[in-house]
């Protein structure tokens, strides 16, 4: 799959909008890139579980929101192949914070 510019964007629990963009290969890789980015940021208070993502693949007529609830409930569930597996180990040690050589910078950009 070819890597794609993705602007992930939620209102954290002040309401306030912060948008981040990242290089994904996938819908949940977007999801799970900003979502790192975003709750390592000292400007962005907490962003609850039942909050929306919105991720817009840029360069195309297309959005996607996502409840970051429904991105982690199938992050922890079984996956239904080798290669979904080896994406949520992939995006789990993401989140954890751990690194990866897979897709390049990450741009933060605020939206007030």
């Amino acid at each position: 799959m070819a890597l794609k510019a993705c602007k992930v964007s939620c209102l954290d629990s002040n309401g306030a909008e912060h948008a981040v963009e990242v290089m994904a290969r996938s819908l949940f890789e977007a999801a799970a890139r900003g979502l790192l980015v975003l709750r390592a940021s000292n400007w962005v208070d907490v962003i609850h579980q039942n909050s929306t993502i919105t991720i817009a693949v840029q360069g195309a007529e297309v959005e996607h929101k996502v409840r970051i609830r429904d991105f982690e409930n199938w992050l922890a569930s079984n996956a239904k192949s080798p290669a979904e597996q080896a994406l949520k180990s992939d995006l789990r040690a993401l989140l954890r914070g751990g690194t990866e050589d897979k897709p390049g910078p990450t741009r933060v950009r605020l939206v007030w």
